[in-house]
């Protein structure tokens, strides 16, 4: 099975070819955290103002898929999104440039181990 962040596929020419291609996506909203607890914590702050704020709100329903925590926990729970067939990930990041920056770092490699 090709890594859930290097797969790369060429639609059209999977159907010149006459194959049906079957894309599984899912969205979720990442909170990454060196601690479990606290990244938790985090969600249970965003829970609080999306009571006021929509955006807010939006974010916490994002985060049911289970993408919240340690780059390990993450990481497991990506895999087992691609085990039962998720191919394609879209993903939100709450805590802005820097979550990105450190999902790239600590979380891809895991994921494609």
């Amino acid at each position: 099975m090709a890594p859930l962040f290097s797969m790369k596929f060429d639609a059209a020419a999977s159907l010149h070819i006459g194959r049906e291609l079957y894309l599984y996506a899912l969205s979720a909203h990442v909170v990454l955290d060196e601690d479990q607890d606290q990244a938790e914590r985090w969600v249970g702050e965003l829970e609080k103002q999306g009571d006021t704020d929509r955006i807010a709100g939006l974010s916490v329903k994002g985060t049911a898929l289970g993408l919240v925590g340690t780059p390990e926990v993450i990481a497991s729970r990506i895999k087992e999104y691609q085990d039962i067939g998720v191919n394609m990930v879209m993903l939100n990041f709450c805590q802005g440039i820097e979550s990105m920056k450190r999902f790239a770092k600590d979380v891809i490699p895991l994921v494609n181990d």
